[in-house]
């Protein structure tokens, strides 16, 4: 949402955002790491966080009254200082198009709601949200999703006819789609090869089934390294299996990096190699292909739409180890097939910021001369 944001402004659109909320119980002895008020590039940012020792999923069972109550407080105070908005865009139906529906009810202010979760797709919503999203979609002005598995998945789920959702992909960040550093040195056979995998260590990620599929490819092939950028739960757990397997050697737990570092990473790897169960969308791979990098994904959803030829990479089937594993083999034979530019123009033309926010304001223009 930031980076849209951003994008937004530097088109030309006047942009705020409104974020109040509950911090995690497990970061109640930390210092919150964000202002209340901020002007973040010419984008005016207002927030209300609160502490409290109850999980936050707990809390919204018993109703939005709360959440409603302080967006309202911030986008008053938003008026006051920079006028009404013309629109309102949402960041998901749960929880934020509750508020924007609220809005639009009470200040005649039309909204665009574009939902990112993958609640829909693991079937997660309970009764109440379901019929809270449902509405928010229903009472929507424009209705968008990232990716066109999760417009399906909204179908599916609500019962809401797909021809009403428009697909707008999530964008690149702009540092990224900037990226000119391309360059590789030739490969012999006493090179590296250094896959990267980017994202939290939980279950839905599957870093478990990505272990088995390159242990099974290249234990004991000491110039093929994982480099593993991520933080979780599970993260004993990998480094425990990593070594059962006899590949601790070849892959490395690097935790949770900025972005400066992540940029780094992808710069010095060959490829990257994405092996979740479920995705919305894939905002790391897109990232990958900014920098000409050529990437393996499971068919999870969104990546269907972002590797869509072999010019750009390979899809396996989701929690399939030997396909994966198959695909790793390829991907490391075939590499130098790929061709960096070509990767990072068609990364650009597909979800540079000037195209997604091109889309976006389509969007905004048909509502308000609806």
């Amino acid at each position: 949402m930031q980076h849209q944001a951003h994008a937004l402004r530097s088109a030309g659109l006047k942009v705020g955002i409104i974020s109040a909320g509950l911090i995690p119980w497990n970061r109640l002895l930390s210092k919150f790491p964000y202002k209340k008020h901020e002007v973040d590039r010419e984008v005016t940012v207002y927030r209300y966080f609160v502490k409290k020792i109850i999980p936050g999923r707990y809390l919204v069972r018993f109703g939005f009254g709360r959440l409603i109550a302080e967006h309202e407080k911030l986008f008053l105070k938003y008026v006051r200082h920079n006028g009404v908005p013309d629109l309102i865009h949402a960041h998901n139906s749960l929880y934020a198009g509750v508020v924007a529906r609220h809005l639009k009810s009470k200040f005649k202010i039309p909204f665009v709601v574009t939902e990112h979760g993958s609640e829909y797709g693991r079937n997660l919503l309970n009764k109440s949200q379901h019929k809270d999203s449902r509405q928010v979609l229903v009472d929507a002005d424009c209705r968008v999703v990232v990716s066109n598995a999760q417009k399906t998945w909204v179908h599916n789920l609500l019962g809401l006819e797909e021809n009403i959702f428009h697909v707008i992909p999530n964008l690149v960040e702009p540092s990224f789609e900037l990226q000119r550093n391309l360059a590789r040195p030739s490969r012999s056979k006493h090179d590296e090869f250094v896959f990267l995998s980017i994202g939290c260590l939980d279950k839905n990620k599957n870093h478990s089934g990505m272990l088995d599929s390159f242990s099974s490819s290249f234990r004991d092939i000491s110039n093929v390294k994982l480099r593993v950028v991520g933080d979780g739960r599970l993260k004993s757990n990998l480094v425990s299996k990593a070594e059962r397997l006899g590949i601790s050697k070849q892959v490395s737990f690097l935790g949770e990096l900025g972005r400066i570092d992540v940029r780094r990473e992808l710069i010095n790897c060959c490829a990257l190699v994405h092996s979740s169960r479920f995705e919305t969308f894939g905002v790391v791979l897109i990232e990958a292909l900014a920098f000409g990098k050529p990437v393996i994904s499971t068919s999870c959803g969104g990546p269907q739409d972002i590797i869509v030829n072999k010019k750009n990479g390979l899809l396996v089937p989701v929690d399939n180890n030997e396909q994966l594993s198959l695909a790793m083999n390829e991907m490391v034979s075939t590499y130098d097939k790929y061709n960096p530019e070509t990767i990072r123009n068609d990364c650009n033309r597909r979800f540079g910021s000037k195209v997604i926010v091109r889309e976006l304001i389509d969007c905004y223009q048909k509502v308000l001369s609806a």
